[in-house]
């Protein structure tokens, strides 16, 4: 795993499966009720707000194409729902 996540992953005691990018909508679903609790956080705009502040090296998760293409996975399965 690249730096940032593993910064994220020791500072909130994150899994390296809850620090992954790439997974299945009701995964990251899990994943994310799970990284809510131990951020003290309810809403991912809040979590964001947290990560920003606690690591702010953490800006720089991977690059644009990881970035997009985890967005493009997400809301793909959104919209099934």
């Amino acid at each position: 795993m690249n730096e940032p996540i593993e910064l994220l992953r020791c500072h909130f005691g994150l899994t390296p499966s809850e620090a992954r990018l790439s997974m299945t909508y009701e995964t990251a679903r899990t994943h994310l009720k799970s990284i809510f609790q131990k951020t003290g956080t309810c809403r991912q705009a809040e979590l964001v707000v947290v990560i920003v502040t606690a690591l702010p090296g953490c800006m720089r998760l991977g690059s644009n194409e990881q970035i997009s293409g985890a967005n493009e996975q997400i809301s793909e399965q959104g919209q099934s729902d």
